[in-house]
C-alpha cells in the first residue's frame, strides 16, 4: 500500500516558496517546457534493461573510463546480475526518500527531483539491487544539498542505509552521478507547474484554491512512486493531477463556469490539453494509485472522480 497521505505539512517544514509576481512565469512554463522535453526528459528503460550492455556496481569505480554523455564504464560486480531491480524497487525506495525528508522537515518535492536523478540514470545505466540503493540514497543526498535550505550530511545518509553503504560509497556515486547527468541538476517538477497554474485559478474561495493545490500535491506524489509516470513529462502530470484535484469540490465552490475558463487558461499557456489520450490516461492511472493509498483507507469519505463525495465503508 502506497503510504502518502493528503495531510498539511507542519509549519516547520521548510516549504517552496514560488515569486510569481516576480518573473514572466509564461515564459517561464515554456522554459520549464523545453527542458522536460529534452534534457530531462527519461525513456521507458524498464524495457530496454535487458539490452543495455553497461552495468554499473558499488565499488571500484573507474571515473577514468567515462565521459559525461554516455560512453560505456566498467565496473566491479559485487552482486548476482539476476538479482534485478523492478518497479516494485523503486516504489520502495521512493518511500524510503519520502520518510526521509518528512524525517528531516524537508519538502516533498525534493523525492520528486532525487527520482528524476535516478530514473535518468537508469535510462543510461543497468545495475543491480544493491547499486539501484546507492543511487537512489545519493540521489536524495544531492537534491537536498542543492535544493533545501537545511543540508543533511554525507554521514547521515550512510547511517540511514544502516551501514550498508559508506560515505566513500555515497561520494563515488555521487560524482558518478553528475558526470552522467552531465551536471543537468534542476529538473522542472510537477509540483513546480501545479504552483504556476496555481496563480491562473479564478476569483474563488482561498479555501477552495487551498483544497485544489493540497490535493493536487497530493496526486502528484502518487505519481512520484509509480513507474507509469517516468516517462511522462511533470507538465503532463500536474495537469492530470489538478484535474483530479477539483473533482469532488462542489459547485457552490468552484461552478463549472469557472472550471471551464480555468481549464483553458492553462491549457493556453502550456499547449496542453485535457481531452488527450495522455492525459485521461494519466488521470485515471492516479485515480487507481489513490485507490491504493493509505489516504484512501484513512478518510470515510472518497473523492470520486464522477465529482462526487461519497461514503466509504471500511469495514472490510
Amino acid at each position: 500500500m502506497l503510504a502518502l497521505t493528503m495531510n498539511q505539512a507542519p509549519q516547520s517544514v521548510d516549504t517552496c516558496y514560488y515569486n510569481i509576481d516576480e518573473i514572466d512565469f509564461v515564459d517561464e512554463i515554456e522554459i520549464m517546457k523545453q527542458k522536460e522535453d529534452n534534457e530531462y526528459k527519461c525513456g521507458d528503460y524498464a524495457l530496454r534493461r535487458n539490452l543495455e550492455q553497461m552495468t554499473i556496481s558499488t565499488s571500484s569505480v573507474s571515473m577514468s573510463s567515462m565521459s559525461t554523455h554516455t560512453k560505456p564504464c566498467k565496473y566491479t560486480k559485487m552482486v548476482n546480475n539476476n538479482v534485478e531491480i523492478n518497479s516494485s524497487c523503486r516504489t520502495t525506495m521512493c518511500e524510503w526518500c519520502f520518510r526521509v525528508v518528512d524525517h528531516f522537515g524537508a519538502r516533498r518535492e525534493l523525492v520528486e527531483i532525487a527520482m528524476n536523478y535516478l530514473d535518468r540514470l537508469l535510462n543510461k545505466f543497468n545495475c543491480d539491487r544493491t547499486a539501484y540503493k546507492l543511487a537512489c540514497i545519493t540521489s536524495m543526498y544531492l537534491a537536498i544539498k542543492l535544493f533545501n535550505k537545511k543540508t543533511l550530511g554525507i554521514a547521515s545518509l550512510s547511517t540511514l542505509s544502516k551501514g550498508e553503504f559508506s560515505i566513500a560509497h555515497i561520494t563515488e556515486m555521487e560524482n558518478f552521478i553528475l558526470r552522467a547527468l552531465a551536471w543537468n541538476l534542476h529538473p522542472p517538477t510537477s509540483v513546480n507547474f501545479i504552483y504556476y497554474f496555481h496563480t491562473l485559478l479564478p476569483s474563488i474561495k482561498d479555501s477552495a484554491k487551498q483544497t485544489i493545490i493540497q490535493r493536487s500535491c497530493f496526486f502528484a506524489e502518487l505519481a512520484v512512486m509509480d513507474y507509469y509516470f517516468v516517462t511522462h513529462n511533470a507538465s503532463e502530470t500536474a495537469f492530470s493531477a489538478i484535474l483530479n484535484a477539483m473533482d469532488g469540490l462542489e459547485i457552490s465552490f468552484f461552478s463549472e463556469e469557472k472550471r471551464s475558463a480555468y481549464i483553458l487558461a492553462v491549457e493556453n499557456v502550456s499547449s496542453l490539453d485535457h481531452t488527450s489520450k495522455i492525459i485521461i490516461a494519466a488521470r485515471e492511472k492516479m485515480w487507481n494509485l489513490y485507490e491504493k493509498s493509505a489516504q484512501f483507507q484513512l478518510h470515510d469519505n472518497q473523492i470520486l472522480p464522477e465529482g462526487e463525495i461519497t461514503e466509504v465503508n471500511t469495514s472490510h
